[in-house]
């Protein structure tokens, strides 16, 4: 009987010491899987796909919403502007990098190409529908010339004579307001000084962004550290930013959210930058969310991304031109990246934005409104993302300029953008054949080794606990019939005394 409970613990023992050494057998062995399959590499299973959108079957979708003005005439003497929103009208992204280039430093460098097709079983109606909007280059023109010496500034009044006929606000087509429309001020404008103050004689969201290749990367390729796969390394040459006043605030971390290094943890740091903003943005772990029955963790921009300093203290390097410049809670003043202009960026319908600042006609949700992306996390692949800005316009009274003389100081909602992707149904249906399933059953494996191992141990020790109840049983019996034996013979030899003793009084 020893012999099997031995038997027995050391088969439990061996079942266990084989499922706990799985454990870093099986972290090693995905660990090594995964390296090889998304490591930036012209042989590596993500390559083709990361290279040239056309490849995957996924697409990423740029939705767009203007803000049409209900009460122009109100507002041009002082009143609230009173908007409403008009869309979505849909492209579909699709990217080429170019000039794909892998350096001895362990990166790879290309120019990416965006195209954009209008999709219009996407939208609300085609792109020549109009709205009512802001006359920005006008807004543009005024704020550059407040900035300069008051004699400068009286050029406002010539600029105005010039465009007596422009208003403060247009009627614009949503092809208009994303591409680019030939503005009258900005002709002029480029016409006597060239690039200097404006860009060119266009003004639109994404004039000249569309089928061009007007900005550079360099990432991480992974190979030497795949906790740095996709991460940048460089933007259109630069290590860092300029646009800001402190070193926190120019760093570029992160990736473009189109890969993310695997293996990451929920409380390590997940940054994105995108040139839209002209800044990092670090998205928090928010929960655990399932993308089309894969397991995954959503992170998104919390709050104090846009927080006045008063709420987060680091954000006073985004306080243009100083820390006395700063703007209320949920906007970023992105005018130093935008050629001067009085841009300022939100998130849409001023979500998380001062009371204040939040127009007639806006309803900020988080859920419609937030930007996120959900990772899974063990192989970083990104499983749903979606992106969503909102542009607008410092817009201020100025003398100089009759159609503004009258105005009240107003954060004037231009457009805002929706971003988005998710995950194909044929990408999740052969991510989760060839990733979750195989994991799925080695740690069933894993852990049902752990298991039985641990029950052949519980089952060996209670067998030896019984054989030892019962061998402690055996060992007292002898003693007690003993016992008893002498009880009856003492009882005998008391018997046969009190039979013979003499009854005398």
């Amino acid at each position: 009987m020893a012999s099997g409970v031995v038997k027995l613990s050391v088969v439990g023992i061996i079942i266990l010491a084989l499922g706990i050494a799985c454990i870093p057998t099986f972290h090693f062995v995905m660990h090594t899987i995964v390296s090889q399959k998304l490591t930036l590499s012209n042989t590596s299973f993500v390559y083709k796909t990361w290279a040239n959108a056309a490849n995957s079957s996924a697409h990423v979708y740029l939705q767009v919403w203007v803000w049409d003005l209900q009460n122009k005439h109100e507002v041009l003497n002082g009143a609230q502007p009173y908007l409403m929103e008009k869309g979505p009208y849909t492209y579909r992204e699709s990217q080429v990098k170019h000039n794909i280039t892998f350096n001895d430093n362990g990166t790879v460098s290309y120019a990416p190409v965006t195209k954009y097709v209008f999709i219009p079983e996407m939208s609300i109606g085609p792109e020549s529908d109009t709205y009512t909007g802001l006359n920005a280059p006008l807004v543009i023109i005024a704020n550059l010339l407040r900035t300069m010496p008051s004699l400068v500034q009286e050029l406002g009044d010539i600029i105005a004579e010039l465009t007596k006929d422009t208003n403060l606000f247009l009627t614009l087509s949503i092809r208009d307001i994303i591409w680019g429309y030939n503005d009258p001020i900005f002709e002029l404008i480029y016409e006597l000084t060239g690039t200097s103050l404006v860009p060119g004689p266009q003004f639109g969201i994404l004039a000249g962004k569309n089928n061009t290749g007007w900005q550079t990367f360099s990432v991480f390729t992974g190979e030497t550290d795949i906790s740095k796969l996709n991460i940048i390394n460089r933007w259109n040459g630069q290590i860092e930013l300029t646009y800001w006043t402190t070193s926190y605030a120019n760093m570029i971390n992160g990736t473009d959210a189109s890969l993310n290094p695997p293996f990451a943890g929920l409380n390590d740091p997940h940054y994105v930058y995108t040139a839209v903003v002209c800044r990092s943005l670090g998205a928090q772990y928010e929960k655990l969310s399932t993308v089309k029955g894969i397991r995954s963790n959503k992170f998104h921009i919390p709050e104090r991304a846009f927080a006045n300093i008063s709420v987060e203290p680091d954000n006073v390097g985004f306080c243009t031109p100083d820390k006395h410049h700063c703007l209320p809670n949920g906007l970023l003043n992105i005018s130093n990246c935008q050629h001067g202009s009085p841009a300022v960026l939100s998130f849409p319908h001023f979500l998380y934005a001062d009371p204040s600042v939040i127009l007639p006609g806006m309803r900020p949700t988080k859920d419609e409104h937030e930007t996120f992306i959900t990772i899974h996390q063990l192989t970083g692949v990104t499983m749903q993302a979606a992106k969503r800005m909102q542009i607008n316009m410092h817009v201020k009274a100025d003398k100089y300029f009759r159609q503004l003389s009258a105005v009240r100081e107003v954060y004037f909602p231009m457009i805002w953008l929706n971003e988005s992707f998710i995950i194909a149904d044929k990408d999740a249906n052969t991510f989760k054949s060839t990733v979750e399933t195989p994991v799925m059953i080695l740690q069933v494996v894993q852990y049902s080794l752990i298991g039985i191992g641990v029950l052949i141990l519980i089952v060996a020790v209670i067998s030896y606990i019984r054989k030892r109840s019962r061998t402690k049983v055996k060992r007292e019996s002898p003693s007690k019939q003993q016992e008893g034996q002498r009880q009856s013979t003492s009882q005998g030899q008391e018997d046969q005394e009190n039979e013979y003793t003499p009854l005398i009084n």
